[in-house]
């Protein structure tokens, strides 16, 4: 008769069982484990629980973080720091063989770990590392959206900004930090400050501007023609059942158009957050509105009374 022998485990040292607890606490494990076969059993399983989600966790950056690089036009070259973390990390797990039985995985991967024992920091700076790489998740889900909103913003075709403006200073500010990439994750709070200052600067400058333009005496001059003698005498004319061109009617629908253009939107402080022109006449920093042609209406006042005569 045959006698078959099955190999037995390799039992882990002190070292290699104080490199496994030691990677446990890297990674966000912590608690007391027994050096048994049961500890052994424990450590391995949450190792590869650890593993599966770490692995799920990197494709879900490296997903994200495509699709933000596109939305604010750039390329891998302006993460390539970042990419090559995420290459690290998951060579890192990829050590750990989920194939293998808890006893021959953690001696395979307690031998991997012999370059991180020799140094007391190393599992720190891991630990490090890993944070990082979860405050970047953290950014990608809850802080990117609006760096793209920011982004398109400054990029609207409607916002005009003279480059050498405070508004144009703090945009270039503002853009050259979106084009850098992952500088913008490590400095996100001078992203904050910046983009704040910009939003506060340009709605002083664009409510001024509106309310300036529209406040122009064209539309006073516009209304008084109305109660101007010649327009009485026009409306006194108008009351004959004589059919011209430029009666009465004709001359208060151009004085109705034109006032009608003149904007008088409230709420401008908070529309500026979503675009940078007011939601109703769509002026924009550097434009004047069409003004009304007070000389027209009154040259057609002049043709009306010359066509009762």
């Amino acid at each position: 008769a045959r006698v078959s022998y099955i190999a037995r485990a390799p039992v882990l040292g002190p070292t290699d069982w104080q490199a496994i607890l030691k990677l446990l606490r890297a990674i966000g494990i912590s608690g007391a484990v027994p050096m048994d076969a049961e500890g052994h059993q424990q450590a391995w399983d949450t190792i590869l629980q650890a593993r599966e989600e770490w692995l799920e966790l990197i494709q879900q950056i490296r997903d994200k973080l495509g699709e933000l690089w596109q939305a604010l036009e750039q390329g891998p070259e302006q993460w390539q720091d970042t990419l090559e973390e995420l290459d690290v990390a998951e060579g890192f797990f990829r050590l750990i063989d989920p194939t293998l039985p808890a006893g021959l995985g953690l001696k395979k991967l307690a031998d991997a770990l012999v370059d991180l024992t020799e140094k007391e920091t190393s599992f720190g700076a891991l630990a490090r590392f890993l944070e990082s790489l979860r405050r970047l998740k953290r950014f990608l889900d809850e802080e990117s959206e609006e760096v793209v909103g920011v982004f398109r913003y400054l990029i609207h075709p409607a916002l005009q900004t003279d480059s050498a403006s405070d508004v144009g200073i703090r945009r270039r500010q503002l853009l050259g930090l979106i084009a850098s990439g992952e500088e913008l994750v490590r400095d996100f709070a001078s992203f904050r400050r910046l983009q704040q200052i910009f939003f506060v600067t340009y709605a002083r400058r664009y409510i001024a501007h509106h309310s300036r333009e529209y406040r122009s005496e064209a539309y006073e001059q516009c209304a008084a023609v109305l109660n101007s003698p010649d327009f009485r005498a026009l409306e006194h004319l108008s009351k004959l059942q004589i059919d011209v061109e430029h009666d009465a009617a004709h001359v208060r629908g151009l004085v109705e158009e034109a006032l009608s253009r003149r904007c008088n939107f409230s709420g401008l402080d908070r529309a500026l957050r979503i675009s940078p022109v007011c939601p109703e006449c769509g002026l924009g920093l550097n434009e004047s509105p069409d003004l009304p042609d007070v000389e027209a209406i009154q040259e057609a006042i002049r043709d009306g009374l010359r066509e009762y005569t």
